[in-house]
């Protein structure tokens, strides 16, 4: 495939398929291109006749466009939704949305503070059931994310939390605290306690496919309110 020069061409929409996302563009000299919806960089409706700009490559199967921008419609309606909303640069067409919700999910994660040692001088016994305090040792976080419910069963969970994604990134793997007990004593099954629920709810973002968004998950639910509100 050509790599994409930095020329920019115009023409407008001569078809587009909305249920498959692809369509054609024809330029001013009667060139037509192929393009692909991953290729719009905008939710503005794609309608035919409907003016637009693009960068041109050429591959083996023909002309490309991408880069694809709607300038305007050739027939503008205060009737005209958007069809698609892009979130993390995916188009999800609007129409295959079930239903979305705000839920929260608390992560539980081992802070940097270090485990304190039973005291100098202690006895065999003491050492044995020194309680470290686990609340200290331990923090939680709790976010809202978005929950998107498809029509085909599948789903999109979106947060936008920044410290929730340090944490799981940075905190989340650091599960291990050693701890010079044996392993049958109260301190360590109550901390193992605590490490499962680390596990636990890391694995929750793991297993629900959880997508940190850098637009805030409020703004993206405005958008679908005033889709929706508006149907």
């Amino acid at each position: 495939m050509t790599e994409a020069s930095s020329i920019k061409l115009q023409g407008r929409v001569k078809y587009y398929n909305d249920e498959k996302g692809f369509g054609f563009i024809q330029d001013k000299n009667s060139l037509d291109y192929f393009f692909h919806i991953s290729d719009v960089k905008a939710d503005n409706p794609i309608v035919k006749n409907a003016q637009v700009d693009f960068e041109p490559i050429e591959e083996a199967r023909g002309n490309k466009a991408i880069n694809v921008t709607i300038i305007a419609s050739s027939r503008p309606s205060s009737k005209s939704k958007p069809k698609f909303i892009t979130i993390n640069n995916e188009r999800i067409l609007l129409s295959k949305i079930k239903k979305y919700t705000i839920d929260s999910h608390t992560l539980h994660y081992r802070n940097h503070k270090p485990v304190p040692k039973p005291p100098k001088g202690s006895s065999l016994l003491k050492r044995l059931f020194f309680s470290p305090d686990e609340t200290v040792l331990y923090s939680r976080k709790t976010f809202d994310y978005l929950h998107i419910y498809m029509f085909d069963g599948t789903y999109y969970n979106i947060y936008s939390d920044p410290e929730a994604k340090r944490i799981y990134e940075i905190r989340i793997g650091q599960n291990h605290i050693n701890l010079q007990y044996d392993e049958n004593s109260w301190p360590r099954r109550e901390l193992n306690n605590r490490h499962n629920k680390v596990a636990k709810s890391g694995n929750f973002m793991i297993s629900n496919n959880l997508e940190y968004s850098s637009e805030p998950i409020l703004e993206i639910v405005n958008k679908l309110d005033s889709v929706f509100n508006s149907l």
